[in-house]
This record gives structure tokens, C-alpha cells and sequence, in this order.
């Protein structure tokens, strides 16, 4: 077994076994089980959810299984990325690692690969338990769509996963930055509310007054948008409708592939600079 997936086993152990991990974990299956609930009871624009039409129930359900994923999921992602390094830091496991005859960067690629698979088993029993909902409560309705809809609940599955990447990378970094645990864990979950406020207007006002004093310049709402993770999640949704049954999967990815590309490097820059900084400066 190569160093990394040793890493990684230990990693994946580590978080199920961390009490603020499985506090995170438990506070997402709650809030998962409250949505799941809400979803099922609400009458939709005043019709029973028994006469809808098969294809708002295919984009609905859809719709909020992604929802549910990446609005909640992205605070279990902070707590995961915070304890990667914070923990290990905190009790100098993590100086234990760098004394042994390992290159550093295995040791944040070993990390990387057990957060991927603990995010898996978590979002992956999460998808498990929205679908099959969905499926006993509209599977008539569903029946003669089923292939397109299981293969659309993968492509959830992989979109939640990079996005919350993104937030993992994130909290790893601040905490390789910053000593103080609790600092650091305060400043990854400030991380989740400017991604979020980077996205509206009044940030991208703020935004165009700084550029065209400073620069003259005057750039775009797009470009300033782009900025935001959840404003990539948003546009997915509204732009592309990947969830829409009228569209094959080429079309998605074909409609979706600069969105997706823009998620892939917001998760990309940050560990690259976490592999940086946890070369050159020491962690202890």
C-alpha cells in the first residue's frame, strides 16, 4: 500500500472517530432530516404533489437533494478540513509525520484522499436516503425516467464533493496559517459567509467603486460573481438546469463545463498553496 492511501486510511479513521466531526455529522443529518420532511409536506405552488407533472417532480426532487448537500454539507467540510491539520497539530502528530522519511506533499495528498472518501460515504448515504424517499413517495411518477434520474443523482453526488472540496481546502489551509485553534476554526467557518456575500450586489458595487478609483477600471457583475463557489452552485442550477429531463448529459456537461471548471480551481488554488506553506513553514 503506497504512503498516501496509508495517509488517507489513517485520515478516514481520524475523522470518524473526532467528536467535533461526528457533532458536524450529527447536526447534518439533522438539518438533511428537517429539509427532507419540509420537501416531502410542501404543497408547491398550492398543487398536491400528487398531480404533478413527471417532469417537475424529476427537476424538484433533484433540485433539493443538491440543495441540501451543499448548503449543509459545506459546514461538515469546514469542520473536516479544520480537523485535518488543527487536531494533529494541536497533539504534534502532525510533527510526527514530518519526521518520517515522507515527501510533505504525501502527507496533504494522503489527507485530500481520506476527507474524498469520508465525503463520499457521508453524501453518498445522504443520496441514498433522499432517492429512495423520493422514489417510494413519486416512483410512478418517476418510473418511465428512472435511468436518466439515477444517473442525474450521480452527477449530485459528484458536484457536492467538489464543491465542499473547495471549503475543505480552504480550512486546511487557514489552519496551517493560523495557530490558534480557535481562531483558525472561527476564520474557515468567515470563509463560508464571504463566499456567500461575494455573490451580491452590494459586494460587487464595493467591488467596481475600489476598480474604477484605483484602476479605471469597471468589471463586470459576471467577473466579480464568478468569484463565489455558491454563486457557481447557483448558476448551475438556474443557467444549466442540469435536472432538467429535456437535457442529456452531454448537454450538461457541454452547457456546464465553465462552471465546472471554475469549481475544480477554487479547490485546486487553495491546496496548492496549502502544499506551499506546509513545505516551507514549520508546524509546530
Amino acid at each position: 500500500m503506497s504512503n498516501t492511501l496509508i495517509i488517507a486510511k489513517k485520515e478516514f479513521q481520524d475523522l470518524v472517530n473526532s467528536r467535533l466531526v461526528l457533532i458536524a455529522l450529527g447536526l447534518f443529518i439533522l438539518f438533511a432530516l428537517f429539509n427532507l420532511h419540509d420537501t416531502i409536506n410542501f404543497d408547491y405552488a398550492g398543487v398536491n404533489k400528487n398531480l404533478f407533472e413527471p417532469y417537475s417532480v424529476f427537476e424538484i426532487t433533484l433540485n433539493h437533494t443538491l440543495y441540501v448537500l451543499t448548503s449543509f454539507g459545506r459546514f461538515v467540510a469546514v469542520v473536516v478540513g479544520f480537523s485535518c491539520i488543527a487536531g494533529e497539530r494541536h497533539n504534534s502528530a502532525l510533527n510526527v509525520l514530518t519526521t518520517k522519511p515522507l515527501y510533505r506533499d504525501t502527507i496533504i495528498n494522503g489527507k485530500i484522499t481520506g476527507v474524498f472518501y469520508f465525503l463520499i460515504c457521508v453524501y453518498g448515504v445522504t443520496v441514498l436516503l433522499y432517492t429512495s424517499s423520493f422514489l417510494l413517495l413519486y416512483g410512478n411518477t418517476l418510473e418511465s425516467n428512472i435511468v436518466d434520474y439515477l444517473a442525474r443523482v450521480v452527477l449530485i453526488l459528484v458536484i457536492s464533493v467538489v464543491y465542499s472540496l473547495i471549503y475543505v481546502s480552504l480550512s486546511m489551509l487557514i489552519a496551517l496559517l493560523v495557530k490558534s485553534q480557535a481562531l483558525a476554526l472561527v476564520l474557515s467557518m468567515m470563509a463560508i459567509v464571504i463566499i456567500d456575500d461575494i455573490k451580491t450586489s452590494g459586494f460587487a458595487g464595493y467591488v467596481k467603486l475600489i476598480a474604477s478609483g484605483l484602476f479605471g477600471m469597471n468589471p463586470d457583475n459576471v467577473m466579480i460573481n464568478y468569484l463565489s463557489a455558491s454563486w457557481l452552485i447557483d448558476m448551475i442550477l438556474l443557467d444549466v438546469r442540469p435536472f432538467s429531463p429535456s437535457l442529456s448529459l452531454g448537454d450538461i456537461l457541454s452547457k456546464a463545463n465553465g462552471y465546472f471548471l471554475a469549481l475544480a480551481l477554487y479547490f485546486i488554488i487553495p491546496t496548492v498553496l496549502s502544499y506551499i506553506v506546509f513545505v516551507w513553514r514549520d508546524v509546530r
